[in-house]
């Protein structure tokens, strides 16, 4: 989802879990790399295209419990930005 300030909000549920770590790829063929981990929902991304660029981020996720990771990554969420 794209907050009204233009950037990419990240909507996760806590449940149990102590934190989500959370993989961009910037770009359709780009490398997945560290984004952040979050321990609060929900997690917004700071990074747009350089004006009037547009391009395509992926994003993932998996769920920390106990410092460790818990789960399998999420299928990844595409959404095409435009800065």
């Amino acid at each position: 989802r794209i907050p009204t300030a233009g950037h990419v909000e990240v909507i996760w549920k806590k449940g149990r879990f102590h934190a989500v770590r959370l993989e961009v790829a910037r770009g359709v063929d780009a490398p997945w790399e560290f984004l952040a981990i979050d321990t609060e929902p929900n997690f917004v991304d700071e990074i747009t295209p350089p004006t009037g660029q547009t391009a395509i981020y992926r994003y993932r996720g998996i769920y920390i419990l106990n410092d460790e990771p818990y789960g399998q990554w999420s299928n990844a969420v595409e959404i095409t930005v435009r800065g």
